[in-house]
């Protein structure tokens, strides 16, 4: 009974932790975040980003796959390669054996596929996403350069909070540790890129073109880093 109260205590405390470090550092500096901001960010990047990013990555992810089979099937050999990686998806023994199952991740189509929807597609829908709260306010009221930061921020702390209920749950009971600890340094990452992000919306609003690129692809490739690295370590 208690143990899912500790593992929602201990994966809210990293993102809230951040949050009052940076906002009490903005804030002591002379600029505005209210508690509604606050509030407003983090339930968008926790409940509306996740759910709208959930479903935009099922559509590339599926998108992806598709690309890949017409990809594959239309290169030399490329039917007699679908027809072989089938048969080893189907076989029993693939799952089992980890020479076979190696087999099949390591298909070079795959791995490219992979790798691209990790590292490049993934980042660039969730940190989109994610950041919509800035040019959302920004249309009720000015935000300065600062808040846009902020705003973005909170919202990516908001959305790390629920990938690490959803990882460490995934855990639970014995293997909860890990994935807890990972998510609770995933929570800089997702805040500091979605931050950035943010920026990137402000720049964008006064029409700074060069400068929305520059921040952009920042937090995306910030986000795309660790993913990769991430990915890395898994295959390793």
């Amino acid at each position: 009974f208690l143990l899912p109260v500790v593992h929602v205590i201990v994966c809210l405390l990293p993102p809230l932790i951040l949050i009052a470090a940076v906002t009490h550092t903005m804030q002591h500096n002379g600029v505005s975040l209210t508690r509604r901001d606050l509030a407003t960010q983090f339930a968008y990047g926790a409940i509306g980003a996740t759910a709208i990013a959930i479903t935009l990555e099922m559509l590339a992810a599926g998108t992806a796959m598709l690309l890949g089979i017409l990809g594959v099937a239309v290169l030399p050999g490329g039917s007699e390669k679908m027809q072989m990686l089938t048969r080893l998806m189907q076989s029993p023994a693939t799952l089992t054996t980890p020479e076979r199952l190696l087999d099949v991740i390591s298909a070079p189509a795959l791995v490219i596929g992979l790798g691209l929807l990790v590292a490049v597609a993934t980042p660039m829908i969730e940190e989109f996403v994610k950041s919509l709260g800035v040019p959302l306010a920004a249309s009720l009221r000015p935000v300065t350069h600062s808040q846009a930061f902020a705003f973005g921020l909170i919202a990516g702390a908001g959305f790390s909070l629920m990938e690490a209920l959803f990882y460490g749950l995934a855990g639970l009971p014995h293997n909860w540790v890990a994935p807890v600890l990972t998510r609770a340094a995933t929570v800089v990452i997702h805040g500091a890129a979605t931050g950035l992000m943010g920026v990137a919306w402000y720049e964008a609003l006064h029409r700074r073109t060069g400068r929305f690129v520059l921040y952009a692809a920042a937090g995306i490739g910030l986000h795309g880093l660790w993913n990769a690295m991430g990915g890395l370590q898994a295959l390793a």
